[in-house]
């Protein structure tokens, strides 16, 4: 498992393929997380990402639009999740509404390309948890 660092956060939660397990320092609890970027209907639909929580199959817990401004929780979601979403929402609060990372939280990944899920083995994208060539196609 690979740490992300804070100046490396957004654009890996928001590559399209992200799979991600957070780690409480202080309890050494682990939640694993997938944000997946939804295929477009059409050329003027704006960009949605599904978040799920990773159980023995992803549990969908909610939505963001496409700067991830807005988190939208998924309605009639089961009481056994209800503790993951409100984890995933302060996560939100902290990354894009306050620009920083939680003190005894860290965010773990397994070495994949967060947009196309392909392998990371140059040390350089290990570190951003985005391959060369996905990083140079989303500028």
């Amino acid at each position: 498992m690979y740490k992300i660092e804070y100046e490396n956060i957004k654009p890996f939660l928001l590559g399209g393929k992200c799979n991600f397990v957070l780690i409480n320092t202080t309890t050494n609890n682990h939640i694993g997380y997938t944000i997946n970027l939804v295929d477009k209907k059409k050329e003027t639909d704006k960009d949605r990402y599904y978040i799920f929580y990773n159980s023995t199959s992803p549990i969908y817990i909610g939505w963001l639009n496409e700067d991830a401004s807005w988190l939208g929780l998924a309605p009639n979601i089961e009481e056994q999740y209800l503790k993951q979403q409100a984890i995933f929402h302060k996560l939100h609060e902290f990354i894009f509404k306050k620009n920083k990372y939680p003190n005894n939280i860290e965010i773990h990944y397994t070495g994949q390309c967060s947009k196309c899920g392909r392998i990371l083995k140059d040390p350089k994208y290990i570190k951003l948890g985005i391959g060369k060539y996905c990083l140079e196609s989303k500028e």
